[in-house]
């Protein structure tokens, strides 16, 4: 819940900034707040803080059917990724998505049935390291880190266009260097 709340909380933070419109993009800070809440509240075990994770689910499960519930918190507007999202988090989802690209797609055939959630997965991945890529994060302004996002990003988009393209052999490679760059990195900049 931690992860994908902290991509939740990244991906609203994204439709805010972007001029594309979403069905939900009114309230797009609000499942910002609610999905940084989420991804605090969900780090503990005990039915207390079940209890309060459930109720932000909900406030989030009805913005997104359109039933915005009273009594939200209004959003802070200058907030940054930093503030709203967990690098831990944005990165775990990273691992998930790679973990699943690396696992679940080992031949032509697996590559053709699942190309859409290979898009999806490499689409995400790539959206959490350009996160995690933001000024607002430490080392992200440090020119070996942002070689690692860059290239992270470069191999996500070879993924989407090998999928595109129905190009398998295009595909393992991308999902290697991608294992590299997590590596490099983790080397040089995990505390």
């Amino acid at each position: 819940i931690h992860n994908n709340a902290a991509a939740l909380s990244a991906i609203a933070q994204v439709a805010s900034l972007n001029p594309d419109a979403v069905s939900w993009k009114a309230d797009a800070l609000y499942l910002r707040d609610l999905g940084s809440k989420l991804s605090e509240s969900s780090t503990e075990r005990g039915t207390s803080k079940f209890r309060a994770s459930k109720e932000i689910f909900e406030k989030i499960d009805d913005i997104l059917k359109k039933n915005k519930p009273a009594g939200l918190t209004e959003p802070k507007k200058d907030a940054t990724f930093f503030d709203v999202a967990s690098r831990g988090g944005l990165m775990r989802r990273m691992e998930a998505a790679y973990k699943w690209l690396k696992s679940e797609v080992k031949s032509d055939e697996q590559f053709k049935a699942k190309k859409q959630t290979i898009a999806h997965e490499a689409t995400m991945l790539g959206l959490m390291a350009r996160v995690i890529g933001d000024k607002s994060y430490d080392s992200a302004e440090d020119p070996e880190y942002a070689k690692h996002v860059a290239v992270t990003l470069e191999e996500t988009g070879k993924i989407v266009s090998a999928t595109k393209s129905g190009n398998f052999t295009a595909y393992q490679p991308a999902v290697d260097r991608i294992y590299n760059q997590c590596n490099e990195c983790h080397t040089g900049f995990r505390q």
